[in-house]
């Protein structure tokens, strides 16, 4: 068995994944829901770490079409 351990995903060519099976250690366990919001259209996902900072934010940005997730 051989494991290649990426800590980045930066410098990787797509392609270096087809065909093989991938694991993701989500260290801050946000990336299935960004993964989904990108899938589903957002144009651009901010992480905040509390959500008083994520509905502070919001309300002055992009003109009040932000949807708060998690």
């Amino acid at each position: 068995m051989k494991v290649n351990v990426l800590l980045s995903p930066l410098s990787v060519d797509e392609l270096y994944f087809s065909g093989k099976t991938t694991v993701v250690i989500d260290v801050l366990r946000a990336s299935t829901t960004i993964v989904n919001m990108l899938r589903n259209g957002a144009k651009e996902v901010i992480p905040v770490a509390t959500v008083e900072f994520a509905v502070k934010i919001s309300g002055g940005m992009f003109g009040g079409l932000t949807l708060l997730g998690g």
